[in-house]
């Protein structure tokens, strides 16, 4: 039985981007790692990146946020609290990524 808490996300939205809402709580203090892969047919290099921070509840804010691009870089990502939940919003620099 796979475990929820890795459940893969499938968004293709070139427009407006890519809304993920974590499964993490804004009241929760946690350090998140998120994973993201896909495809990149715009470059021969897939897309794999990791980002950590820390949800820091008392001050409502994202601290110590880092990333690394171990394929194609595409670019920033935002990570905020909104609506009880932690989300991350990062544009698509193509169709189909």
């Amino acid at each position: 039985e796979s475990d929820m808490r890795y459940a893969a996300c499938h968004a293709y939205n070139f427009t407006n981007g890519c809304l993920v809402k974590l499964n993490v709580v804004d009241t929760a203090s946690a350090m998140i790692t998120v994973h993201i892969i896909g495809n990149s047919y715009r470059t021969t290099v897939p897309i794999d990146t990791t980002v950590q921070f820390y949800n820091y509840p008392s001050s409502d804010s994202i601290v110590n946020g880092t990333a690394i691009h171990n394929g194609f870089d595409f670019g920033s990502i935002d990570v905020f609290n909104y609506g009880g939940y932690v989300y991350m919003w990062f544009k698509q620099p193509s169709n189909y990524q």
